[in-house]
């Protein structure tokens, strides 16, 4: 099992061994092997700390359709990270990643459209996308859609949803 040494699962936990399993299974064509040979580069654990090997490998397992290298190589290029920043580059691979079901693209896609990362400023597009990372219990997420339905211009509705989330989110701060 190649998470075994990586969480010390029967074995003692040993980064080295897990980034090395990883390694092989990304040698043999596997887009998770590589997405988590790419989280040891990134994070230096069980190998030197390497941006630029970690955004090839996320972007060789975005290529074979990982929806989570995806929102890697995304979230990289959109900061620079190991690459150079590309903001169209970097959307384009964030809303690859929202549609195959990521939940954090669905959080940075809304971003996107809310701010204008990459692409035109679409308030519409961003609710859509921020109330899927809602529904799926993002706080980030609820407070963005929140903000977004409670601004000037918004029906009554879009007001009330605002306050229900935004009621949600403290009440669960409380407990």
């Amino acid at each position: 099992d190649l998470f075994m040494y990586s969480q010390g699962k029967g074995v003692p936990k040993d980064p080295v061994k897990a980034a090395e399993s990883f390694r092989q299974s990304a040698e043999a064509g596997f887009a998770v092997g590589k997405v988590n040979l790419g989280l040891c580069h990134l994070n230096g654990w069980g190998v030197e700390r390497d941006e630029v090997a970690a955004f090839m490998l996320f972007k060789e397992a975005a290529d074979l359709g990982n929806g989570a290298a995806a929102a890697c190589v995304g979230q990289m290029l959109r900061d620079g990270i190991g690459v150079g920043a590309d903001a169209a580059q970097a959307f384009k691979y964030l809303r690859e990643a929202a549609e195959t079901g990521d939940a954090i693209a669905w959080f940075e896609l809304g971003l996107g459209y809310d701010l204008g990362l990459g692409v035109d400023v679409d308030k519409e597009e961003a609710a859509k996308w921020y109330t899927l990372s809602s529904a799926d219990g993002d706080a980030d997420g609820q407070a963005r859609l929140a903000s977004i339905l409670a601004a000037p211009g918004r029906t009554e509705a879009d007001f009330r949803k605002a306050m229900t989330l935004l009621e949600f989110e403290i009440g669960r701060a409380h407990v």
